[in-house]
């Protein structure tokens, strides 16, 4: 091949790579300066809010918002307050009718995501609204999303999802911030999300830890090297203790009642680079000690529950025609534990599943499964071992309702592929049958 050749064919490569590359999403960059004109919090993301509003028909309806790349920028550089290191970035935009507010705080060394609020007015954007022309604020000051160690910025260029509410929720990508110890107007170190840490190189040996709340054991294994992080399997004749939960709503009733036994077996890079698995259980948790809290809400029922002294498990449970579900899961989870070998990022994480669709049951009716159901999160796997579940009760009492046995409903397919195949079967003996009465009778008239 010529060099002109070889030329035309690199140019020609290198076009096609060109038209084929996927853009990147523009991001805004939203910092904020203190008194002196130094950055106090720096950010940057492509963000997108939905909420859910009530039209005049009192239907329920979903508006997407973009929040523009030229928003006004406010809040409040890191104080100390109540012996407690906060900030606040606040994002105006659409002259001021639209405020989204994040708060933050410093938490043992770790940036915390404490609280998102969202003020809006209802405007031509909310189609046929209820309360068209008012302003209304939708938030929540309990998040408490760890993000990165507090010297340290937090990236997510994989998007991030946040579950603020049931009627708000907020969707990033590309999203960069340190709220926090912002030196010479740079961003720190970065912390990583869990989504990114996905494409790490291929690894060779996986070690496995599993505790617990009484006893801890580990194994090693050696595997052959893969491009992804590989699950190692292991066995153990313990169960994760069953826990007993309920939330109370208004009025003394009882929307969620959850009895479970969980366990977590959570991906995580090691300080050599390879992919690791802890397995750990959900211990004992007394509820009336504290630490379990959740929320009775028309469409979403929600429990949470803090254990471990610095993790938070939060279980989020929708309904939609006649029936209840799990939707959404949040761990947060602290590699700084003992069951963690040499984590190459130690310190707070998040990882979250969302649209789940499990332990659906009938409103009215409990859940109810004995035998394992996973649900599948962004760097990990939730196991319920035992679940029996009830949300949207309208009872006054913990007490489960009849229950929909998962067992029950695989156990009911049987008999009607058993019952398609007996009528199949006559059909076909009749067809049979049929035909040679009609060839026995043609024998007939020859004779």
């Amino acid at each position: 091949m010529t060099t002109e050749a070889m030329t035309t064919e690199a140019m020609t490569t290198e076009a096609t790579t060109m038209m084929t590359t996927t853009p990147k999403p523009v991001v805004g960059h939203y910092d904020l300066k203190d008194m002196n004109g130094t950055f106090c919090i720096m950010s940057q993301f492509n963000a997108t809010l939905r909420v859910n509003y009530t039209k005049h028909d009192n239907e329920t309806a979903l508006v997407t918002i973009m929040v523009p790349l030229m928003a006004e920028v406010s809040g409040m550089c890191p104080m100390n307050m109540s012996s407690q290191m906060m900030s606040q970035l606040k994002l105006s935009f659409k002259n001021g009718t639209r405020t989204l507010t994040a708060d933050f705080e410093e938490v043992n060394g770790t940036a915390v995501l404490t609280g998102i609020s969202f003020l809006f007015v209802y405007d031509e954007e909310f189609v046929n609204a209820s309360m068209m022309g008012q302003n209304e604020t939708i938030g929540n000051s309990m998040l408490n999303l760890a993000l990165s160690k507090a010297t340290d910025a937090y990236r997510c260029d994989s998007g991030d999802m946040v579950m603020i509410t049931s009627r708000l929720d907020l969707m990033t990508v590309d999203f960069i911030v340190q709220a926090f110890n912002v030196m010479n107007d740079t961003y720190g170190p970065e912390n990583r999300c869990a989504g990114d840490m996905t494409t790490q190189a291929p690894q060779t040996t996986e070690t496995t830890h599993m505790m617990n709340h009484t006893t801890e054991m580990t194994t090693t294994t050696t595997t052959m090297t893969t491009t992804t992080t590989t699950m190692m399997p292991t066995t153990t004749t313990d169960t994760p203790t069953d826990n007993h939960f309920k939330i109370n709503g208004t009025d003394g009733v009882v929307c969620l009642v959850a009895d479970m036994g969980v366990r977590f077996s959570i991906n995580y890079l090691n300080t050599d680079d390879k992919n690791m698995t802890a397995l750990i259980d959900l211990p004992s948790v007394n509820q009336t000690a504290g630490g379990v809290t959740g929320m009775c809400e028309n469409d979403t029922n929600s429990l949470t529950i803090d254990f471990l002294k610095t993790w938070q498990l939060r279980l989020f449970f929708g309904k939609d025609s006649g029936s209840f579900a799990l939707e959404n899961v949040t761990l947060v989870y602290d590699t700084s534990d003992p069951i963690f070998e040499k984590p190459k990022n130690m310190g707070m994480h998040n990882t979250t599943g969302t649209n789940l669709g499990l332990l659906k049951g009938t409103i009215g009716n409990s859940f109810l499964c004995k035998k394992n159901v996973d649900a599948m999160l962004d760097t990990a796997t939730m196991t319920f071992t035992y679940v029996q579940v009830q949300a949207f009760s309208t009872e006054k009492t913990d007490t489960f309702a009849d229950a929909d046995d998962c067992d029950t409903e695989t156990s009911e397919i049987v008999p009607i592929v058993v019952g398609c195949a007996l009528g199949a079967l006559v059909l076909i003996v009749l067809i049979a049958y049929l035909i040679g009465r009609k060839r026995a009778k043609r024998g007939y008239q020859s004779v």
